[in-house]
């Protein structure tokens, strides 16, 4: 899963259990994509307050914590059987943070990609040709 899929997966364009299902058949992706969404809510700047709501949102029980605190941007290692429910966690921590940041940036005047419509085909367009460009100047 790259950042474009995860940001999708925080406005709620792609399905999570779409997501789900290939984390639980793709351990490594599920752990990757883990530590892509702790990078991710370090940089939407999550706060401690919003900890237990992702918790709830998650579905999780109350006694669920993964081993991470807002703002560090390493998640310690987490058993194979817990990959899924860390990512369930982090993507709502990521997106209760995130939708913070978009009130502030004033999205969709903001200039950051991740703060546009992620469902709008135009928008979509230009950010898939940007990544397209990046990876073609890494080669």
């Amino acid at each position: 899963m790259d950042l474009l899929h995860l940001n999708q997966l925080a406005q709620g364009v792609r399905s999570l259990e779409e997501s789900i299902t290939l984390i639980e058949r793709d351990i490594l992706s599920g752990r990757n994509a883990i530590q892509y969404l702790a990078v991710m809510v370090d940089q939407a700047s999550a706060e401690d307050a919003d900890m237990e709501i992702a918790i709830a949102n998650a579905g999780l029980p109350l006694g669920f914590s993964v081993p991470l605190k807002p703002s560090k941007r390493r998640v310690a290692d987490v058993a194979d059987e817990e990959v899924a429910s860390a990512f369930r966690y982090l993507l709502e921590l990521f997106r209760i943070a995130d939708k913070r940041r978009r009130i502030q940036c004033g999205a969709p005047n903001c200039g950051h990609w991740w703060h546009q419509d992620l469902s709008d085909p135009q928008i979509l367009r230009a950010v898939e040709d940007m990544f397209a460009s990046i990876r073609q100047r890494q080669h």
